[in-house]
This record gives structure tokens, sequence and C-alpha cells, in this order.
């Protein structure tokens, strides 16, 4: 299960769309790197999103808010909608430019980078 999740580094993958509010539910998640993509709209708030720096998102122009200097409130970006998200249903958390795919470039590049430091 993906609650347990404790690193997702995502950069650098082209990614689009909104940042799934459902990250902000992965409790154990102590680091989170979408920098050098193309996400916009709210960065999701509460529990590690507040523990997070500007430097894990930055390279995103389209985000806003905290900890990212461009008010979400400012009629630049509409408002995050709310989600249908169900325990057990891993379809709808990936949305939005978060397929598995996407998932496994990064993973696959994590591991060929740590197989080789290693």
């Amino acid at each position: 299960m993906l609650f347990n999740l404790e690193s997702l580094d995502l950069s650098s993958n082209l990614l689009t769309g909104r940042i799934p509010q459902q990250l902000a539910f992965i409790t154990f998640l102590a680091v989170l790197n979408l920098s050098h993509n193309q996400l916009e709209g709210a960065i999701p708030s509460g529990k590690q999103f507040n523990t997070f720096n500007a430097s894990l998102i930055e390279g995103n122009l389209g985000l806003c808010g905290f900890p990212m200097p461009k008010d979400c409130n400012s009629g630049e970006s509409p408002a995050l909608q709310p989600s249908n998200f169900h325990n057990g249903d891993d379809s709808t958390f990936f949305g939005d430019g978060f397929g598995w795919k996407a998932v496994a470039r990064g993973y696959g590049c994590g591991f060929v980078f740590g197989v080789t430091v290693g």
C-alpha cells in the first residue's frame, strides 16, 4: 500500500496537472521531490506537506500556495477540487500526470543510480 511510502522522487519527469491531495495523507513520507516538472494548481497542505521546502517543487511555475511565494487566492489559479479517492483504489491516486509510467521511470532511474553509486 502506498500509505507506508517514505520517499518519492518524481523530479524531471515532465509530469503535468495537479499534485494529488491524497499525497498529504501519506504520514510516513519524509522525502518528496517533484521539482522540474510542469505541475500546476494549489500545493496540498497539512501533515508532511507543511514540512517540505520550496526546493522540492522548484521548476513548476504553475504551482501556488505554501511554500511557494505565489498565493493561490489571487485568482491566478483555480482551487483544487475535492477528490473521490477511496482506500484501496489506486486508479485515482495517480491521476493528472502521475501515471504508472512516470512512477516506473522515476523508480527505474533511482534504481540504476543506486546500483551505480553502490
